[in-house]
């Protein structure tokens, strides 16, 4: 662990009345342009002049390792005292591309803090937001790539005054062996979304001593988190909160199925969650660190179900049936929350169709298959899974079809009060996959499709042009998230 105590004597002057003049400095022997070495503990040089807000001034080194930086422009009026910060760093020993930061600050009442972080040689990139009821600020950075070294600093804010601490540095440990290979082919570099994917190895070609894995990459197809997975594992989910990934078995069998938690920072692990044993392919993530998922139920349907943090479960749906008609037997498989209107949206391959219902219960419609119990929009494609029910309520769906060459992505724009289902866009690529799959519209337009037998994930842009593309052994579903802090975005 690495401990740093310093204090900061201006961390940033800024305004639109009074800005720190060129020249004024803030640390021991450093000008308003963040020049030379600074004292151990205290802070470079304030920016320019500030009529229209200062900017950023590097000051001069500290003890521990870091760089002392000035502010960056702020609004009207924040003004920014004395403040004395004690921060200490280190790596998860689980999980060393993550790392721990615990800090103190001599400020009263803080309304806000996060902390900013990125490579050295980029800067601030990437924030975390910090959690004030957490003993000592406990705070994880995120989404760090193996064996670079990143910069950090905290900014807490209470009311109009802000502290910023000095910048630190962290180096990042080596990712594990045990992890697959990612090869990247890079199309159109500057149409790439940021942010990160969530999946697992999946069904297939994990079958050696290094074991299953769930694991996320950066935009670039580095690995930045990684644990072990249930064998078999398809689908992996932040939490509502963002403080734990769960991990769940496809089962499809129902015999052996396993659903997995552990914390981000690699700590907490909970293998074999207890009543959860008959859960299968899919599962979604609600506030207050519930999920619900599909349980394999003997003699019937499958049942849709919710965990709460204490581990009581309870059914939302006793037997999907009565939600549609299966052909043959069902098999639920994708399922997604959507917190706008507190509904659920599955996927069954058997009968060809998807259904979207209230947390209470009630069918609001169906789309595809036949036989519905409630509205009905008619669609006729063969083996579906992964999907995406968009804001403006459009339905995005991965098709695998059935000893396909190829399995296409469908977007319908649907009515259910008019019972209409209508076409509005699609990608085809040379891929397939006959089991799982998956599909996300992206916060830029772009798509992510998974094809998950195949070990390959496509982004691509709303002509249908391939971005990316990322490939490796095998996959389970995969979720892009723009930030690993907070809710999922579906």
């Amino acid at each position: 662990m690495r401990t740093y105590f310093f204090t900061l004597l201006v961390a940033a002057c800024w305004g639109l009345a009074a800005g720190c003049k060129d020249g004024e400095a803030a640390g021991d022997d450093a000008p308003g342009t963040g020049g030379t070495r600074a004292s151990a503990g205290s802070s470079g040089g304030a920016g320019n002049d500030g009529t229209t807000g200062a900017p950023d001034a590097t000051g001069g080194s500290v003890s521990g390792g870091g760089t002392s930086t000035g502010g960056s422009a702020g609004a009207a009026g924040e003004t920014s005292d004395a403040c004395s910060f004690e921060v200490d760093a280190e790596l998860s020993p689980a999980i060393p591309t993550v790392g721990i930061v615990t800090w103190s600050v001599a400020m009263d009442a803080i309304d806000e803090a996060i902390i900013e972080f990125g490579l050295t040689s980029t800067g601030f990139t990437l924030e975390a937001p910090v959690d004030l009821a957490a003993e000592e600020h406990r705070t994880l950075l995120l989404g760090m790539k193996g064996e670079r070294e990143y910069a950090f600093r905290i900014v807490a804010k209470a009311g109009a005054r802000t502290c910023r601490s000095d910048t630190f540095t962290l180096t990042t440990g080596p990712i594990a062996n045990s992890l697959p290979s990612i090869q990247r082919q890079l199309l159109l570099e500057n149409e790439v979304a940021s942010g990160f994917i969530v999946s697992t190895t999946g069904l297939g070609g994990r079958g050696d001593a290094r074991g299953p894995m769930a694991f996320i990459l950066d935009a670039e197809g580095d690995v930045v988190w990684w644990t072990p997975a249930p064998s078999g594992a398809g689908s992996a989910r932040m939490n509502w909160e963002g403080t734990e990934m769960w991990i769940s078995a496809v089962n499809n069998g129902g015999v052996g199925g396993e659903m997995r938690r552990a914390s981000m920072d690699g700590l907490d692990v909970e293998a074999s969650v207890a009543g959860l044993e008959a859960a299968h392919h899919d599962f979604t993530v609600l506030p207050g660190g519930r999920i619900v998922t599909f349980m394999h139920r003997e003699g019937g349907c499958s049942s849709i179900v919710q965990r709460d943090p204490d581990g009581t479960i309870t059914d939302l749906i006793a037997n999907v049936s009565a939600l549609y008609e299966p052909v043959r037997d069902c098999h639920p498989n994708a399922i997604h929350y959507h917190p706008e209107d507190d509904s659920f949206t599955i996927s069954d391959r058997n009968p060809n169709l998807f259904v979207k219902f209230s947390r209470t219960g009630e069918l609001e419609w169906q789309f595809g298959g036949a036989n519905a119990l409630g509205p009905w929009m008619p669609g006729v494609w063969q083996v579906n899974h992964g999907h995406h029910l968009l804001e403006n309520g459009n339905f995005l769906f991965f098709n695998n079809g059935v000893g396909a060459p190829a399995s296409p992505v469908l977007e319908f724009a649907l009515d259910p009060s008019a019972g209409t289902a209508t076409e509005v866009w699609r990608y085809k690529s040379d891929k397939s996959s006959s089991t799982l799959g998956d599909v996300q519209r992206l916060p830029n337009g772009n798509t992510l499709v998974t094809y998950s037998n195949a070990g390959v994930i496509h982004e691509v842009n709303p002509d249908g042009e391939l971005v990316q593309s990322l490939a490796t052994g095998s996959l389970g579903y995969a979720t892009h998230r723009p930030t690993l802090y907070g809710p999922p975005p579906r």
